[in-house]
């Protein structure tokens, strides 16, 4: 994946097979139902999703490396090699496709959109910038020249500084460009030494390519993010010290995954939807964890009942109004109940036990507390063994 562009038919295939290990059951039967899809599980943990990775996405950051490559070390064997055969007058960015090109030549190609967006450069003598072919502008999201008067086509930004090289030309920049592009080329600062044009990455701080800020470019590209609040939930929830699994389910809860009784009937599952516990109100994600009469008792024992008047629509909302109001010890506590309401509850439906209120909060607090001691107790002798 770091040199050839995997067909795309094979790239879904991988992930079909992944999503499948997901979400099956562990029955012999090997049979589960995919509540979610995989572009949205793709998504980072802070908007929502999972943070795996779209194949096709991550094979584009990959390769997009070796054009980095191609257009920062243009001395290296392999960049002077690719040149003389596909773009001797320019460069990697500039450079067609070809006439029967070779397939890792082809593989690096489509990746040129993915670095033609994250590259900037950092103007010292303007000798090596196209001016309206590279971006070289101090705006993040327009960093590309939009005018083109002609006698722009073939010139360099060095032409449009002062004689001294020390400052730009007002007459110049008047004549040529609207009042946008004036402002951001006069923000740029000018040196007197004449340092050369620096090409940099402009998702890191050190300005070096990183197949993790360019996957993460790809999805912002593709407008993959969620509301503000919404994130902040999320990456509060990943933050928690807590156990994985009790995690993962509140991921599935805060995304409309859980299989309770009315979202199995959504899939053509047929079940009745009455609650197992008040069986009064049909049990979706929000009733059984939340507004079920059995349910309130719990949150009224430990406090956070006062907080219900806050619910939105769903689950979902009230937690990112609740997570706004409760401590991290606090937080800790109403997701474990939140994991200890779903326990009782599969007690219920699968086992026949009958629900005890003081038996889910002291299973939460136990299970939060032991294993919060051992995580400690871990750490502590590992700082020992040094």
């Amino acid at each position: 994946m770091n040199v050839f562009l995997l067909p795309l038919e094979i790239s879904t295939d991988i992930e079909s097979t992944m999503a499948r290990f997901w979400w099956n059951s562990s029955s012999k039967e090997n049979k589960g139902i995919p509540w979610m899809s995989w572009e949205r599980m793709c998504h980072s943990k802070n908007n929502g999703g999972l943070g795996f990775r779209n194949l096709r996405d991550f094979n584009l950051a990959l390769l997009g490396k070796q054009g980095w490559r191609f257009l920062t070390r243009p001395e290296s064997l392999v960049s002077r090699i690719f040149k003389a055969q596909y773009f001797p007058t320019g460069t990697y960015l500039s450079a067609p496709i070809g006439n029967n090109p070779s397939f890792v030549w082809r593989s690096v190609w489509e990746a040129k959109s993915l670095v033609r967006a994250g590259i900037r450069w950092n103007v010292g003598n303007g000798s090596s910038i196209s001016v309206l072919n590279e971006p070289w502008l101090l705006d993040p999201n327009k960093p590309f020249v939009t005018s083109s008067p002609p006698a722009l086509q073939q010139a360099l930004v060095c032409n449009l500084m002062s004689m001294d090289k020390n400052s730009w030309d007002a007459e110049i920049l008047k004549d040529l460009f609207d009042d946008r592009e004036q402002r951001l080329i006069n923000k740029i600062p000018l040196c007197s030494n004449q340092s050369s044009d620096i090409l940099y990455w402009f998702k890191e701080p050190t300005g070096v390519y990183t197949v993790k800020s360019a996957y993460q470019l790809l999805q912002s590209l593709k407008g993959l993010c969620d509301e503000m609040e919404a994130s902040v939930f999320w990456r509060s929830l990943w933050s928690l010290k807590l156990p994985p699994k009790i995690k993962n389910l509140m991921w599935r809860v805060g995304s409309n995954c859980l299989p309770t009784l009315v979202q199995l009937a959504t899939k053509c599952v047929p079940v009745n939807t009455r609650c197992p516990l008040c069986e009064e109100v049909d049990e979706s994600i929000t009733h059984i964890l939340l507004t079920c009469r059995v349910v309130k008792q719990v949150w009224e024992r430990v406090g956070i009942g006062t907080l219900m008047a806050v619910a939105g629509d769903g689950f979902l909302d009230w937690c990112i109004n609740v997570f706004k109001t409760l401590t991290a010890e606090k937080q800790c506590l109403a997701t474990a109940l939140c994991w200890a309401v779903w326990g009782a509850r599969n007690d219920v439906v699968w086992q026949g036990k009958p629900v005890n209120i003081s038996a889910i909060v002291a299973s939460a607090k136990i299970y939060l507390d032991q294993w919060q001691h051992a995580q400690k107790t871990q750490i502590e002798s590992s700082w020992a063994d040094l």
